[in-house]
């Protein structure tokens, strides 16, 4: 799935019932930079950088951004669960 956001990709790796796996991507490099996926114990999806990859402040607004939508969404489908 590509977004709105400039400078990173989401793509939608793997669909796991009603949680999914996404990876984000650089846009410019086409590099994979780390997994964004559903964090049971936590109820909520979470970030896992990849070792070795550097962020500048837009990049981790754009994955803050990306797992507030995510999140809201999956409350919403699950009944808030």
């Amino acid at each position: 799935m590509k977004t709105e956001y400039i400078e990173i990709i989401f793509r939608e790796r793997t669909k796991t019932g009603i949680t999914c796996i996404w990876e984000v991507v650089a846009n410019s490099t086409g590099s994979g930079l780390g997994l964004i996926k559903w964090n049971g114990a936590w109820r909520q999806y979470t970030f896992h950088p990849y070792q070795g990859t550097t962020w500048s402040h837009q990049c981790m607004t754009d994955v803050g951004k990306f797992l507030v939508m995510e999140n809201d969404f999956h409350k919403s489908a699950t009944g808030g669960r």
